[in-house]
């Protein structure tokens, strides 16, 4: 490996590193709890560290079951309860594309 390659690889180690201790001090809604959204978003969101405060269901039995198994995270049906906390600053939509708009 040359000087360049190795100066190239101790530089990209370091904007890794920087990436991977990043701290987001801001809270979500995730509006959906599909198969997609389980299996991809929800896990990259964890990965990331990304602070879900809301996550928006149909069913008001899912809702259930997400504020009995997850402490940190409020399940909610009422769209209108995530989008007027303040301490929101984002939403990720989680949902079938049909259902977008």
């Amino acid at each position: 490996m040359s000087t360049l390659d190795k100066l190239i690889y101790h530089l990209k180690d370091i904007r890794k590193q920087s990436y991977l201790r990043t701290s987001y001090d801001f809270k979500i809604a995730c509006i959906g709890i599909g198969n997609h959204s389980i299996h991809n978003i929800y896990p990259v969101l964890d990965y990331l560290k990304v602070p879900i405060k809301y996550i928006v269901t149909h069913s008001r039995s899912n809702a259930n079951t997400i504020n009995t198994h997850y402490e940190s995270v409020i399940g909610t049906s009422d769209i209108d309860v995530a989008l007027s906390d303040n301490e929101v600053r984002g939403v990720v939509i989680c949902a079938n594309p049909k259902a977008h708009f």
